[in-house]
């Protein structure tokens, strides 16, 4: 019973690197987090205030658990699904003072993120291998990191604008 557990649980991961990714950005994550991710985004790309209220307490426990995940590691992840990248385009678009003030707090937390890391000197090591994954040129992405323009560099890599 224990080794059919552990192919199971073998498998299910293996499946989970092909889907998601088999490089670094997906063991840091890892099953949990990148359910975390998607149920965030998910709560978060939706039409009706009235859901996101309903979602709030639930959001800031989900936001809270990925803080501790590399930022570059969460926009690699973002960039390499297509439905992911959907819902931060549906979050982008949003109009209205909540969902606004929503958007803003959600982009002002990668930002945050990112700098608080540069502080830390755990992003321009990271520059090389993020760019390759998120197809901007390094020289690019440093001059955003360089200059601290982290909501140009989070419109650049999501295609926002």
């Amino acid at each position: 019973m224990a080794a059919l557990v552990s192919f199971l649980s073998s498998s299910l991961e293996s499946f989970y690197a092909q889907v998601v990714s088999s490089d670094h950005a997906f063991l840091e994550y890892g099953i949990e987090k990148t359910k975390d991710l998607e149920k965030l985004l998910n709560n978060l790309a939706v039409e009706s205030y009235l859901s996101l209220i309903s979602t709030a307490k639930e959001d800031v426990i989900l936001g809270r658990s990925l803080i501790e995940v590399h930022p570059f590691t969460t926009l690699e992840i973002i960039v390499s699904r297509e439905d992911l990248l959907e819902k931060i385009h549906t979050i982008y678009k949003m109009q209205g003072i909540g969902f606004e003030y929503l958007k803003n707090k959600f982009f002002e937390g990668i930002s945050k993120s990112l700098q608080e890391r540069l502080n830390r000197d755990e992003i321009l090591q990271y520059i090389e291998s993020f760019s390759s994954k998120v197809k901007i040129s390094p020289v690019e992405v440093t001059g955003y990191v360089e200059e601290k323009k982290w909501q140009q560099l989070l419109e650049r890599v999501l295609v926002l604008k």
